[in-house]
């Protein structure tokens, strides 16, 4: 079942959805001279997995999401223009199909549903043999902090880094 709105026209929306390192407000700033809004939010019925495979690093990959019943990933909403994203396509290379543009629905956290477009790695980069590096899920870890994601989800990431840092050594 495929839960994804599709998506014909960018400029139908006016969030967009960040999940992975891109939680990292100052990271946006740099990426994408980003100045708006923000607010933190859930994907219901998601999963955050590591399975975006890297194009230029092999044996490492990126967050993603899927389909889940029953379980959530939490992110950050921010508010987009066509140039934000345009500008964020660029680092996410969706024109060579690392990712491709989704729509989604998602909550915040006093319970508004909101429309948002958020980035899902293409069918060409999907991994199952590669995890990613631990600088990227301790970013994704303060940066979840700093947006006061709730606790029980950064534990969840805590319990994903200390996998990768137990097989690291």
């Amino acid at each position: 079942m495929d839960m994804f709105m599709k998506v014909n026209d960018i400029s139908d929306f006016d969030w967009y959805f960040a999940y992975g390192s891109n939680l990292c407000l100052q990271q946006m700033r740099m990426r994408t001279d980003f100045q708006g809004k923000y607010f933190t939010c859930k994907l219901s019925d998601y999963k955050l997995v590591f399975n975006k495979r890297s194009f230029r690093t092999p044996g490492k990959s990126f967050a993603n999401i899927i389909p889940c019943p029953g379980l959530e990933v939490w992110g950050v909403a921010y508010s987009c223009s066509i140039e934000l994203i345009d500008r964020l396509d660029a680092h996410e290379y969706v024109a060579q199909k690392n990712y491709v543009h989704h729509g989604i629905r998602v909550l915040s956290k006093s319970g508004e549903s909101f429309r948002a477009l958020t980035y899902v790695a293409g069918s060409d980069f999907i991994c199952t043999k590669s995890s990613p590096a631990v600088d990227y899920v301790k970013l994704m870890i303060n940066s979840a902090r700093f947006h006061n994601l709730p606790e029980n989800y950064i534990f969840l990431l805590q319990k994903d880094l200390e996998k990768l840092e137990l097989n690291h050594d």
